[in-house]
């Protein structure tokens, strides 16, 4: 019987082993251009999907008593988003009642100790608990932390993503318009 010595089978393991490395290597460096192309296009068929619903757990989740009107902006997010983000998303809103003189800024939340992130992102208004996770499961857990800009229907005027938009210049004045 043919016996092969332990070198030569380390020959063949390491030609196999450069062989599929190769292979692997440049396979993903084709899917990466395609993932970035798409993930762009998946961006804005989502925030297209978005303004085209009409929101109604946003009322549910802030209740009866406030009524959403235009120049209603909310901040969505959770505990499990990018910190950085959600800072993010804390400064812009933050300037939004100096930049829109009759706008109602409106935070919702969820997995996240509220307490804390008013302590953290100094917010000092209330921000509102959906803890059935209202809200996301409307937007089909879709990209957060996320800025709505309402129209009177319910349905945002704009949709900004912190985390995602970084490119994208926000102007505020323009929304309302």
């Amino acid at each position: 019987m043919y016996k092969k010595s332990k070198a030569s089978q380390l020959k063949y393991l390491s030609v196999f082993v450069i062989f599929f490395l190769a292979i692997f290597n440049t396979g993903c460096r084709n899917s990466d251009k395609n993932t970035k192309i798409s993930r762009y296009d998946d961006v804005e068929k989502v925030r297209e999907m978005i303004k085209n619903t009409k929101m109604n757990s946003l009322q549910q989740v802030i209740g009866d008593t406030l009524k959403i009107t235009k120049q209603t902006v909310f901040l969505i997010y959770t505990g499990y988003d990018c910190g950085n983000c959600v800072e993010k998303g804390f400064e812009i809103v933050k300037k939004i009642p100096h930049k829109l003189e009759n706008a109602k800024v409106r935070i919702i939340a969820s997995n996240t100790n509220i307490l804390n992130d008013q302590h953290r992102y100094d917010y000092k208004q209330y921000i509102f608990r959906d803890n059935k996770d209202r809200v996301r499961k409307q937007l089909k857990f879709y990209y957060s932390p996320a800025i709505l800009f309402m129209k009177d229907n319910l349905k945002p005027a704009e949709v900004f993503f912190p985390g995602l938009d970084k490119e994208k210049h926000l102007e505020i004045d323009e929304i309302y318009d």
